[in-house]
């Protein structure tokens, strides 16, 4: 069976976060609009009720255009409600993440100042106010989240921007913490197990990394970012039983399907890695099986010059065809008893 991407039932009730980017979501309403099935309703506007009835009204069709996709109409829905009540601190706030999430971030700032002068002490707008420099000024939009926690420890998109931004910044020790804050008590979720799985990586903790990849898999087993993740932290780790068994639910059986849908180089990719793996556990007839099926993604000059370089290093009886021959193989076996000259193979990918 081949696994494919596919929206779990967390993915589709997780609400936005009150601040930052509106991100496009798998909704039921998006589902059934792309399957054909009966849509949802768009929300009818208010006509003749007074100017803050109708405001709402074009809210909730703002929303509506969120849940399917829709972020152009969805502010242009926004902005009408704010010309209705432009005392509304929420909707100016909704045109500014729109706005971002958009990419006109020259609208975004002034409604971002304009609301926090409206109501300066709100986490939420002080959060978006920080999330608009995440791209360009990041060590401004990292003292702006500080500030954010020291008045509002428990504010969760902030924590989590600031775990991201330590983490692309080369802080894997601070980002692990504000995630070991996110992740106290039972509210696991899956994806902030993954992220603190690469700050553990980033910071030299293998161990602590597989066993978020490990209990992250257990909620979301047929996560393909989350089981390759863990192969190469079993790597770093020197559990390298553990990763060929990462590496084996990924590619299945040698000379057969993945288990996931992966074609190309990177199913080259993981082929290759996986016969590194099978060397080091001295299964060198799965290696050179492998490593040819790897080659032959790149074609007859990829398996060219790895026959060159196999002739060059000690290997005279390696054909010079370009094919994944019987011959290229056992060539290809006896390269794996000396490590170092198989991973050099391995660079003709």
């Amino acid at each position: 069976m081949i696994l494919v991407a596919a929206p779990s039932a967390l993915a589709l009730e997780a609400p936005q976060p009150g601040a930052g980017v509106i991100a496009v979501r798998t909704t039921p309403c998006m589902l059934a609009t792309q399957s054909g099935k009966q849509p949802c309703p768009l929300p009818a506007l208010a006509e003749g009720a007074d100017s803050t009835q109708q405001a709402a009204a074009r809210t909730a069709r703002a929303t509506f255009y969120i849940d399917v996709g829709d972020l152009k109409n969805a502010l242009a829905e926004a902005d009408e409600a704010l010309k209705l009540d432009p005392n509304n601190v929420d909707t100016r706030h909704l045109v500014a993440r729109l706005a971002l999430s958009t990419g006109d971030f020259k609208r975004a700032e002034p409604e971002i100042k304009t609301a926090l002068q409206q109501r300066p002490d709100d986490a939420n707008l002080q959060a978006t106010n920080a999330a608009r420099l995440l791209d360009t000024r990041y060590d401004e939009a990292l003292r702006l989240f500080d500030q954010v926690l020291s008045a509002h420890p428990d504010h969760r998109f902030s924590r989590e921007s600031r775990a991201r931004l330590r983490l692309a910044l080369g802080l894997p020790d601070e980002a692990v913490a504000d995630l070991d804050v996110l992740l106290a008590g039972d509210r696991r979720e899956t994806s902030l197990l993954s992220l603190r799985a690469k700050a553990h990586i980033a910071a030299g903790h293998p161990k602590e990394a597989v066993a978020d990849l490990t209990e992250a898999l257990n909620d979301d087993p047929d996560s393909f970012h989350l089981l390759t993740t863990r192969a190469a932290a079993n790597e770093i780790l020197g559990d390298d039983s553990a990763a060929l068994a990462d590496y084996d639910a990924l590619l299945g059986p040698i000379g057969g399907k993945p288990n996931y849908a992966i074609s190309g180089d990177k199913l080259a990719k993981y082929q290759m890695q996986r016969a590194l793996v099978s060397v080091r556990l001295k299964r060198f007839a799965e290696a050179a099986a492998d490593a040819v099926n790897a080659l032959s993604v790149g074609g007859r000059r990829t398996l060219l010059k790895a026959q060159v370089f196999l002739r060059q290093n000690g290997f005279p009886e390696t054909p010079l065809d370009g094919q994944p021959s019987e011959e290229l193989r056992k060539a290809m076996q006896a390269c794996m008893g000396l490590n170092s000259r198989f991973e050099k193979v391995s660079d003709s990918l």
